[in-house]
């Protein structure tokens, strides 16, 4: 298994001015080094998420968007064959929008908050979900090393 780059690059995907800052804040306050690239919509983090200039380590998608949502986005990625971890931010908590947020393997589904709890822990579950993928995509690759029937 690789080991955690020195910098999370993070795609943040977020329309509302105030809750990009807020999370902005929370990873400047944190122990984690990030890079963080904003898009506000759908479209604009589908061109990101397939740009080859960036190399996302996880992406932190808002479930609501003016174009689409997360789940679209977390669609979007399956099809383009883009094993990119998803964290996806909701402002209202949904329980069948959470289930179906689950069935697309998304890392995490968490409800927004506005304290200082929510600030400590989102950069610690994003950092999470990126290692989970770490660990994921190392046993797939080790599946795939395998000679057939024995995965």
């Amino acid at each position: 298994m690789s080991s955690p780059p020195e910098t999370l690059n993070i795609l943040l995907v977020e329309d509302e001015d105030d809750d990009r800052g807020f999370i902005n804040r929370a990873f400047s306050r944190s122990k984690y080094d990030a890079q963080i690239v904003e898009a506000s919509t759908l479209k604009d983090a589908r061109l990101l998420a397939t740009d080859p200039h960036y190399q996302f380590d996880v992406a932190v998608v808002d479930q609501v968007l003016p174009d689409g949502n997360g789940l679209d986005f977390c669609r979007f990625l399956d099809a383009q064959e883009i094993g990119l971890p998803v964290v996806i931010l909701t402002g209202h908590g949904d329980a069948e929008a959470a289930q179906d947020a689950f069935d697309l393997h998304v890392a995490n589904y968490i409800l927004k908050q506005h304290g200082k709890a929510f600030m400590q822990t989102l950069p610690v579950m994003v950092h999470k979900a990126y290692l989970d993928g770490l660990t994921a995509a190392s046993v797939a690759a080790a599946n795939h090393r395998l000679p057939p029937g024995e995965s």
